[in-house]
């Protein structure tokens, strides 16, 4: 489990602690493992990827294991 310290209070975060409050509770398995998108405008397409999420800085850090 992922201990929140001295996260930042700004909206995104909040959000994010509040979503993984109700997993946690909810007794859901390997919560940090997380779905990441973003969408480029530029050209015009959405990016996806599953990450870890580790929390051992103020800032959210994201690992991706990459195969071969």
């Amino acid at each position: 489990m992922i201990s929140f310290i001295n996260i930042d209070k700004s909206e995104p975060y909040s959000i994010f602690q509040d979503y993984y409050s109700l997993a946690k509770d909810n007794k859901q398995k390997n919560i940090e493992a997380i779905y990441i998108a973003s969408f480029s405008h530029n050209k015009n397409y959405v990016d996806s990827r599953i990450v870890i999420l580790d929390t051992g800085t103020q800032y959210f850090d994201f690992f991706k294991y990459l195969s071969g």
